[in-house]
């Protein structure tokens, strides 16, 4: 299924999000691009050949939000890996920047809306990288395990 209907208005964030079997994770990432302080975002969601039931949810999401909500799958539901998923979206996406997000992770509710701040104040800037917290939700405690800090050498690949 490949939706590629032409929206009014052009988002000026694309929202990139493959995921796999991610039932379990699939609505909370998908809540946090909804509650996101920043409005002006279309979500891109690639099903990478799902069997878990989070091919429904994207589904449902798609058809309940079509204005900012698009779902695709690849050609006979199937399995690709993560790139040929993003590349996917990126080829349908309409906004002036891309946003990637995984389907067992969630964004701060002012990710967007900080990101932009920066982008608009550093017009030469082509990524942007925020701070990412890790922990263990499949852990009963659920402690938070680390921290995530692009290094000096992410600037020199980005030259």
């Amino acid at each position: 299924m490949s939706d590629d209907r032409h929206f009014l208005r052009r988002p000026r964030v694309s929202v990139v999000l493959p995921f796999l079997n991610a039932k379990q994770f699939l609505e909370q990432a998908v809540h946090s691009v909804l509650h996101q302080t920043y409005p002006d975002w279309e979500l891109l969601m690639v099903d990478d050949g799902s069997r878990d039931g989070s091919t429904e949810i994207a589904r449902s999401y798609a058809m309940n939000m079509p204005e900012q909500v698009r779902y695709f799958e690849h050609k006979n539901h199937a399995n690709r890996g993560v790139a040929a998923s993003r590349n996917v979206a990126i080829s349908h996406a309409a906004g002036e920047y891309i946003a990637l997000l995984d389907a067992d992770d969630v964004w701060w509710r002012y990710k967007l809306e900080q990101q932009l701040v920066i982008l608009d104040r550093n017009p030469r800037a082509e990524a942007i990288h925020g701070l990412s917290v890790y922990w263990n939700s499949w852990n009963e405690e659920s402690s938070q395990i680390g921290y995530f800090r692009p290094s000096s050498w992410w600037h020199a690949i980005l030259q």
